[in-house]
């Protein structure tokens, strides 16, 4: 009888917050995936610069190498980071030709113009 209370116990109290984790796991995740894609986008459009959580890791590689005094390797950084940029920045109009969370073809189409904008200019090396 003492197994099936505790058991019982168990469940009642186990299954709530069972629910309660995978429902906040689940908005973690979808913050992951969607939310870091929307803020980097909001990023880009309104600044017209790379997004922070981009150049972060470049920066310190480049600022490692500069500091040691190899400016191969920092121009190879710089390269590789430029080349990244431009990768995440596609990515990012593939994504908005994608998604269902965009108001009307028209505003993707006007997002997808401004990106194209957005990377003619990095390809051009400003604001990278």
């Amino acid at each position: 009888m003492d197994l099936v209370i505790i058991a019982a116990i168990l469940f009642v109290v186990g299954v709530p917050l069972l629910l309660a984790a995978l429902l906040l796991g689940g908005n973690k995740l979808a913050d992951w995936i969607i939310g870091d894609r929307h803020r980097d986008l909001e990023s880009v459009l309104e600044r017209g610069a790379v997004p922070a959580r981009w150049s972060a890791p470049f920066a310190r590689r480049i600022a490692h190498a500069a500091q040691a005094g190899d400016e191969e390797q920092v121009a190879q950084l710089r390269q590789e980071a430029q080349a990244n940029y431009l990768k995440r920045l596609d990515q990012l109009a593939e994504y908005i030709g994608r998604t269902r969370l965009v108001d009307s073809d028209e505003t993707r189409q006007s997002v997808q113009a401004r990106l194209r904008e957005i990377k003619r200019s990095w390809e051009e090396g400003e604001n990278t």
